[in-house]
């Protein structure tokens, strides 16, 4: 995390890698792995990655489950093959429980629409 600049006050969304296949739009069904820290102390909260192994996650019907409100916002537009970068202020999401503004890094594992 950047230390010579505020947390951002707004959802940030910018893929890292871009992928190859199908995109995700509201609706569409994802095989995700993700990693979330904190943006204050670096701290990893949350991670499907584990000793260097996956364990997917599944998003079902994006933008119809506010389980992860900034992913519905931040995630329609990956493609499948993607790592997308989601910086959701506390105001935003769950955050707020914590008090700090989460960053997620996600692998769009596959991307499954209808």
């Amino acid at each position: 995390m950047p230390r010579d600049c505020a947390s951002p006050s707004i959802l940030l969304a910018q893929d890292v890698v871009r992928g190859a296949g199908p995109q995700a739009v509201a609706g569409t069904s994802l095989q995700v792995s993700y990693v979330l820290v904190l943006w204050t102390s670096g701290t990893v909260l949350d991670s499907t990655w584990y000793a260097g192994e996956s364990l997917p996650a599944n998003v079902e019907d994006l933008g119809s489950r506010p389980l992860v409100r900034g992913w519905d916002e931040g995630l329609p537009g990956i493609r499948e093959g993607g790592r997308r970068l989601i910086v959701v202020p506390p105001a935003q999401d769950g955050g707020e429980r914590v008090g700090d503004t989460l960053v997620y890094v996600v692998d769009a594992l596959s991307v499954t629409t209808g």
